[in-house]
């Protein structure tokens, strides 16, 4: 399922892409406070977030074909 977007006047809820690698890592997948509640361990670096967010992305292409 693709995640949809959600937008108020106050936030805007969005599906984070490989171009927000730098920017989740330093805020979520990074930071060991965040991610011990997560179903992911601490990523190590921007780099390896990318890959995962790639691999994440792709999953929710392929799930949406088969609807």
């Amino acid at each position: 399922m693709l995640t949809p977007i959600i937008e108020t006047d106050r936030i805007l809820l969005r599906p984070i892409g490989g171009s927000g690698s730098a920017e989740a890592f330093r805020g979520r997948t990074g930071d060991p406070e965040v991610a011990v509640h997560m179903r992911w361990n601490v990523h190590q670096s921007a780099g390896e977030t990318k890959e995962w967010l790639s691999e994440e992305e792709a999953g929710a292409a392929k799930d949406s074909r088969r609807v």
